[in-house]
């Protein structure tokens, strides 16, 4: 019987030191644990961990069971007592066990599930892997870093949903996971921001970047390809939109300044001994920049929170809204016709052409890429040029923007604005230039 085997194990051990457990022990402990759980004996197990005489074999063991506590947990119906049983269970083990062998085993968990279960699983484990992380203390921004990266690795195998309809069932739980894993990461923001004037120690300095690297990547997948509406009477109904607005909200809290950010190339450490993967962080940053600046510049989230340049920024808004309309929705729409680009280019196959891309990509390049390519490059040498003039010069400058003339501006002013324009040509180079790669790349699978 299940239980009589675990309790002979259970036994064995108690009259063990704990660096004298083998490794057999381990194996026995695992299975019978298991086989205990899986056999309906849920009550039995939790009475075996919550024994104060099972301390430290629990200590040691308890985190092999997770895996077959959270199958058992996923498969049981929610009001079943044996489902209450092994949430106690997991419960006592994330208090018990060793905290560093428990996190792995967590991740571990988190990393094999698949299909629907993948954010069923990451909502039931994102509390107890909370509280192991806060129990490590200092040095855990290794941890966290892992955790969150772990996390949104497994939520980009599951689909943005793109309609109303869809995001309002959310089906395989992706918005729910994403507006989750924000609050799981809100006492590491919270400890960054306590800290970040009292503290020197590198630990809070790498949590930051932690926390920047989850900022960014959330910002790549799931927003860069999520529908956000415009603002509209039921706007607060928009979970992915609402993520969004946390996303900003952490790099503002974080002091990571969207200025500063706006000219965060890739890893900040730039020492790598492997060039093709600073190219492919690279690439995931010019990504992570250009959903940013959309969010900021088109759906006006966090446009009234910068910190920094906050006046420039109001000045260049107010340029832009300066243009007709045409010109105005030219402006913004080249970000979203190359996003756009990009998303046909990687999911239709050249040999399926299902929406006529590859037919038509010669007059895509003819009548867009080439001429944008010419567009940015005389608009930079333009800006740069201004720049180079307003640094040799303290005279005040006029602009005149869709025909109309603006105020008279500072050098310092003159030269945010400036500096701000160029960084919207850098971000619309960085798209660019990704879609013209991805292009080159499936033409020579074609030849």
């Amino acid at each position: 019987m299940a239980t009589e085997e675990l309790q002979a194990i259970i036994e064995r051990c108690q009259i063990l030191e704990e660096e004298d457990f083998k490794g057999e022990d381990f194996n026995l402990f695992q299975v019978a644990g298991q086989k205990c759980l899986e056999e309906g004996y849920a009550a039995e197990v939790l009475e075996v961990i919550q024994n104060e005489k099972n301390k430290v074999i629990v200590k040691s063991m308890g985190w092999n069971l997770v895996c077959p506590l959270v199958r058992c947990i996923l498969s049981y119906k929610q009001e079943d007592e044996k489902r209450e049983h092994c949430l106690k269970i997991l419960d006592q083990l994330v208090q018990l066990c060793n905290p560093k062998e428990f996190l792995l085993g967590l991740l571990e968990q988190i990393e094999q599930t698949s299909g629907e279960q993948i954010s069923q699983t990451i909502l039931l484990l994102l509390q107890p892997l909370q509280t192991v992380l806060l129990k490590l203390h200092s040095k855990k921004s290794y941890s966290v870093g892992l955790s969150l990266s772990t996390i949104l690795n497994q939520l980009s195998l599951l689909p943005v949903p793109y309609t109303k309809t869809q995001i309002r069932e959310d089906k395989l739980g992706l918005c729910q996971c994403c507006n989750a894993v924000v609050d799981f990461a809100k006492p590491f923001v919270d400890e960054v921001v306590k800290n970040m004037e009292a503290s020197t120690e590198n630990d809070d300095k790498e949590l930051k970047e932690e926390l920047l690297k989850f900022c960014l990547k959330s910002l790549k997948y799931p927003l860069l390809i999520a529908q956000l509406d415009q603002l509209h009477e039921d706007i607060e109904e928009d979970p992915l939109r609402h993520f969004a607005a946390e996303i900003l909200g952490i790099l503002l809290d974080i002091k990571e300044l969207l200025p500063t950010l706006f000219s965060h190339r890739g890893s900040r450490n730039q020492n790598w001994d492997n060039q093709d993967f600073l190219d492919v962080e690279r690439k995931h940053s010019a990504d992570s920049l250009a959903c940013l600046s959309y969010l900021v510049f088109v759906q006006y989230l966090g446009i009234d929170c910068f910190p920094m340049r906050k006046k420039s920024l109001k000045i260049l808004q107010l340029y832009i809204d300066k243009f007709d309309a045409e010109g105005k929705y030219t402006l913004f729409r080249i970000m979203a016709s190359l996003n756009l680009l990009r998303y046909l280019v990687i999911k239709d196959n050249e040999y399926d052409n299902q929406t006529g891309i590859w037919t038509e990509l010669n007059k895509i390049e003819q009548n867009f890429l080439r001429p944008l390519h010419t567009g940015l490059n005389m608009s930079k040498a333009h800006y740069e040029a201004e720049i180079k003039k307003s640094h040799n010069s303290k005279a005040v400058c006029s602009v005149t923007v869709g025909g109309e003339k603006m105020p008279n501006m500072t050098t310092e002013m003159q030269l945010q604005v400036l500096r701000s324009a160029l960084f919207t040509f850098d971000l619309i180079e960085s798209v660019l230039a990704r879609v013209e790669e991805l292009i080159e790349v499936k033409i020579k699978t074609i030849t």
